[in-house]
């Protein structure tokens, strides 16, 4: 992959767990439960991912972009899970 497909692909990885949180936080908003968890998921991607990419940019090689994504990944995982076990 050239090094535009690979700063894509983490734009990419990236936008996925963003877009799960902020649909976390419309059914938060709606159903009025897990309000102040919804809102710091999504202030802690916004923070986190704007001082990473500020300061090293969407570059793949960097140990901890690609370690902020994964625990994204992995807290939208284990959200899923608690969400299907609770139906």
């Amino acid at each position: 992959m050239s090094p535009s497909q690979k700063a894509m692909a983490l734009r990419i990885a990236m936008s996925i767990p963003f877009g799960f949180a902020l649909l976390i936080l419309v059914g938060a908003i709606l159903g009025g439960k897990a309000i102040a968890f919804a809102i710091g998921w999504v202030i802690m991607q916004l923070i986190g991912y704007g001082v990473i990419v500020k300061r090293y940019g969407i570059d793949p090689s960097q140990p901890i972009l690609a370690s902020q994504i994964a625990i994204h990944w992995l807290m939208m995982v284990m959200l899923i899970a608690i969400l299907v076990r609770a139906a």
